[in-house]
């Protein structure tokens, strides 16, 4: 009996300790496993965007600009918690940091962490007074700071409880086009100079009048790493030989010959140009349109209207036109639209195109087939004469591309030009509707040939969702969080508890 006692107790001894031998190998194993899958994700990832809307899906644009950079670039968020548009750039910037790793991002909270604020202030010269908010791009010492304010479009509404009290409401996150632009201005090594065409009441580059002022598209040239500045073809100037871009924007007074020659020259030796025109010039000889015809571009003497795109609130004058054609410059918004102000009619010269050596010309931005051709203009009013106004698809917009010049180089062995119908559409009031600025930035890449920016990034909406509640269905919420969900637990566990005893 006593034997037997032993062998039972030895038995149920080795059996336990069997069992609990299995028990910290498999917790070992376990614990080995996840510090293993953990090892293999931090290094090979796939990040998924869940959101309806795909919100932090980056545009093809910014990631060949992101999978170009090799250069480390340092990110810094010098931002307060509390700032509505903090989440979003964080995770933006994330995002950007996993497609190249050479972003290093860096979160700095000036009010939990004043020390490192106060260091990152005195790095790069905040000042005491400046934003608390801001993004400081960095890449070997060249630096872009991007403020909060500039990440975001908003409206003023007045609160719910008073409507004399007003609140900024976020309608847009424009953190992909400003980041973007950001790390576009400091891993380029120098700025190229882009030369606007003075002396003929073009658009004045620096002034902010909303209605003709060109200050924001000078921004906007600032901020694609470009240079403006203003130039006389009078007299014995000349086009310099550091001019990357030649902009027309909507001469009123017409060129002599011998600005006419000078710019023909300049494109003949595989020179790049803008030309922005606009209604306020029909029915007068700016010089620009004989020269365009010897490149396949027709510019009309006529306003152009289309009743069916028509911009809300604007009389008809105002058009939403979204009809495309095949182009690098269009290809990105494809599904947007570019808003223009009585465009003229720029179109391509058919029969040109025949002729081996002739330039290639791609009409961008056409009406619907119910444009209207309008010749008969007075006094800045229009007439729709029937017989006589022209109805049909209408070119606004054309690019023209003419093959390399031998013995120049690649930079400037190709020729390229936009002409558009329209100058207004790039003024302080018109630059940031619908996607007027992307198509400037796609075209200006285009001429300019950087080939990895021709994506186009546009601003994200920012979508606001509310609950409204009566008082009796805040009541029953409270009172089922409050009180019934935590006796539910409660009760849930007196009955397991129950249970076990028996």
């Amino acid at each position: 009996m006593k034997t037997g006692n032993n062998e039972g107790y030895s038995f149920s001894f080795l059996k336990r300790l069997g069992l609990g031998v299995h028990l910290v190998i498999g917790l070992l194993a376990i614990f080995l496993i996840v510090i293993m899958v953990n090892y293999i994700s931090a290094r090979h990832f796939m990040r998924i965007d869940v959101t309806s809307s795909k919100q932090w899906k980056l545009s093809p644009m910014t990631r060949q600009v992101l999978n170009s950079i090799t250069n480390d670039i340092k990110v810094i968020v010098y931002f307060d918690k509390d700032n509505p548009v903090y989440g979003m750039t964080v995770s933006l910037l994330r995002e950007y940091a996993s497609i190249n790793p050479s972003i290093k991002l860096d979160l700095v909270n000036p009010t939990t962490n004043p020390a490192e604020a106060e260091r990152i202030k005195n790095i790069y010269k905040l000042g005491q007074s400046s934003s608390k908010e801001v993004v400081i791009f960095d890449c070997g010492g060249q630096t872009k700071i991007v403020y909060a304010n500039d990440l975001m479009d908003y409206e003023v509404e007045p609160t719910e409880s008073s409507s004399a009290v007003f609140r900024k409401k976020i309608i847009a996150f424009k953190g992909e086009s400003v980041f973007t632009s950001a790390i576009i201005w400091v891993v380029q090594p120098h700025q190229l100079k882009v030369y606007f065409i003075q002396d003929h009441r073009e658009h004045n580059l620096f002034s902010r009048d909303e209605i003709v002022g060109y200050s924001k598209f000078a921004d906007l040239l600032s901020d694609m790493r470009l240079k403006p500045e203003p130039i006389s073809l009078l007299g014995s100037a000349e086009i310099p030989v550091d001019c990357s871009l030649l902009i027309v924007a909507a001469p009123l007074d017409p060129y002599t010959s011998d600005e006419i020659n000078k710019i023909e020259h300049y494109l003949n030796q595989g020179g790049r140009m803008l030309v922005l025109l606009n209604n306020n010039s029909v029915n007068k000889v700016i010089g620009l349109e004989k020269m365009l015809i010897g490149w396949g571009v027709v510019v009309g003497d006529n306003i152009v209207l289309d009743p069916t795109r028509q911009v809300p609130g604007s009389k008809g004058l105002a058009l939403a036109l979204n009809n495309f054609g095949v182009h690098p410059i269009t290809e990105p918004i494809i599904n947007s639209a570019v808003y223009f102000l009585m465009p003229r009619s720029v179109s391509a010269i058919k029969s040109l195109s025949k002729q081996p050596d002739a330039p290639k010309v791609s009409e961008l931005v056409l009406t619907s087939e119910n444009g209207l051709i309008i010749n008969d203009i007075k006094d800045g009013s229009v007439r729709v004469v029937p017989g006589r106004t022209l109805q049909g698809y209408c070119s606004v917009a054309v690019a023209v591309e003419k093959g390399g010049v031998r013995g120049l180089t690649a930079g400037r062995g190709l020729t390229r030009i936009v002409v558009v119908g329209d100058s207004f559409f790039l003024a302080n009031q018109m630059i940031n509707t619908a996607a007027n600025r992307d198509f400037a930035m796609l075209s200006l890449n285009w001429l300019l040939d950087r080939s990895e920016l021709l994506g186009g990034v546009g601003p994200r909406a920012v979508k606001e969702y509310k609950i409204l509640l009566n008082q009796q269905q805040i009541n029953n919420l409270r009172l089922t969080l409050l009180v019934a969900l935590p006796f539910s637990v409660i009760f849930i566990g007196f009955i397991v508890w129950m249970r076990r005893r028996k």
